[in-house]
């Protein structure tokens, strides 16, 4: 039942995707698809959910997973390095294979990062010491050589999960306060040395919309307006060239939310934030009921990393949050994202299998 429902939502999010989010109109459109990227990603996402849900014993090989981090962690440091990449508006990300075609590190990594932690806390659960420091590693790693690209945005979320695995690995609430207090004295030192100024400045226009309304603040108050619009129903699927989103730059992915707002309402973030709270529901239940830590860790961060972006994207969009560049999972139109999305809820189907197997084994013991 809980794999069918999490099916279910997943399968109505993509179809706001492929039928409302799709505002470039390119020369090779299909019917439901904005380019043939999308629907290759959909189709190589689906085929690794299924690898991961069927063969998921393998996944819990730790050099098979350290092995997966250590690539992980080379491609972030290429990009780092200017090795490898491309740069676009300021920020080097991607790693272009074609023209077209592009890898991008920071979205890659999740999953070795949630299957290694989950490694690392189902042998060493009794052992903080050794845990701890081990965690820190991993993330602190992943998240420093993502903001030399820079990607704030996205070392940020990596830190938040950070925050979650040692939560979640069973951490003392006075070791979690320690942590805490130790990061905010560092904030000042992290602010000086690798935060952009172009960072600070949308943090300004944040802050003050009408302060620079041409320039820093342009994309957040067109993005108001086009909220503004709608009203509670919308108007329905609208042509390009009447969407006050037209000219956005990434509207299709970092203001996914805001351009189905301005087609079918303000009701959607209801039914979005329904959708998004009901797989926090099942991934959360699936996980408490798994028998094995491994799988409890993993099927929980998978969850989080899903659900917290998703929230970050509608209050990003609903400007209760400054501009970020974070994707709306499953509707944003990204390729690396959405294929490890579909990994991470393959993850998460995974475990809802493993729990249904080892119920019956012991209803037939």
């Amino acid at each position: 039942m809980k794999t069918k429902s999490l099916i279910a939502i997943i399968s109505s999010l993509l179809l706001i995707k492929f039928i409302f989010n799709s505002p470039k109109g390119t020369s090779n459109s299909l019917i439901l698809f904005s380019d043939y990227s999308q629907l290759i990603a959909l189709l190589i996402g689906i085929a690794l959910m299924l690898l991961i849900i069927y063969f998921f014993n393998f996944l819990e090989n730790e050099l098979l997973i350290s092995l997966m981090f250590i690539i992980g962690i080379l491609l972030l440091i290429a990009l780092a390095t200017n090795y490898l990449g491309t740069e676009e508006y300021g920020s080097t990300r991607r790693i272009y294979l074609t023209n077209t075609f592009s890898i991008q590190p920071s979205e890659l990594i999740k999953i070795p990062i949630i299957l290694l932690s989950s490694i690392v806390f189902s042998k060493l659960y009794s052992k903080q010491l050794r845990l701890i420091p081990i965690l820190l590693f991993i993330f602190s790693t992943t998240i420093f050589l993502i903001q030399l690209q820079p990607d704030t945005s996205t070392a940020l979320l990596y830190s938040v999960f950070f925050g979650l695995t040692i939560y979640l690995s069973g951490t003392s609430y006075k070791a979690l306060i320690a942590m805490t207090l130790g990061v905010i004295s560092l904030l000042p030192l992290v602010f000086s040395l690798i935060i952009y100024e172009y960072q600070f400045e949308r943090l300004s226009a944040f802050a003050n919309s009408n302060a620079d309304p041409l320039g820093n603040a342009y994309i957040i108050n067109l993005v108001k307006e086009a909220i503004g619009s709608s009203g509670i129903i919308g108007p329905g699927s609208i042509d390009q060239s009447n969407s006050i989103l037209l000219n956005v730059l990434a509207a299709d992915s970092d203001f996914a939310l805001a351009v189905i707002i301005e087609q079918l309402g303000f009701i959607f973030v209801i039914f979005i934030v329904v959708m998004f709270v009901s797989i926090l529901w099942i991934g959360t239940n699936i996980a408490i009921k798994s028998s094995s830590k491994f799988h409890y860790l993993s099927s929980i961060l998978a969850t989080y990393f899903i659900v917290f972006q998703g929230m970050l994207h509608i209050m990003v969009n609903l400007a209760i949050l400054p501009t970020t560049g974070t994707t709306l999972p499953f509707i944003s139109n990204g390729s690396n994202s959405l294929v490890i999305n579909l990994a991470l809820i393959g993850i998460i189907i995974a475990v809802d299998r493993k729990n249904k197997i080892e119920t019956m084994s012991q209803k037939v013991s």
